[in-house]
């Protein structure tokens, strides 16, 4: 039996693996904070109550103007008892960043 992730579990996930890409020299990250404001409000009780996922297809940037860019946004709707967060993750395939914002 095959076992589903959850939406937190694949973002503690996406997170790891961008933590440790930039670690390794990898592809730098740009985030409104040093660290994530996305695991801050996870760290601090809210749940995931919806993800949504787009992929948006751009053309690509000198000198790469025949490459095709791809931007693939994840945003997450956050919640506690009455308060609700949106926060965005967007990844530019060919800047190679990854950017989060939250409001």
């Amino acid at each position: 039996m095959k076992r589903r992730n959850s939406p937190t579990r694949q973002l503690a996930l996406l997170l790891g693996i961008a933590a440790a890409t930039a670690a390794l020299g990898g592809a730098p990250i740009a985030s409104a904070s040093s660290a994530s404001p996305l695991a801050d409000y996870l760290s601090q009780g809210f749940a995931v109550a919806e993800k949504t996922v787009e992929h948006r297809t751009l053309p690509g940037a000198p000198p790469y103007d025949d490459l095709q860019r791809v931007l693939h946004v994840s945003t997450y709707r956050l919640v506690r008892d009455e308060r609700q967060v949106v926060c965005q993750i967007t990844y530019d395939s060919q800047r190679e960043t990854l950017v989060t914002e939250c409001e």
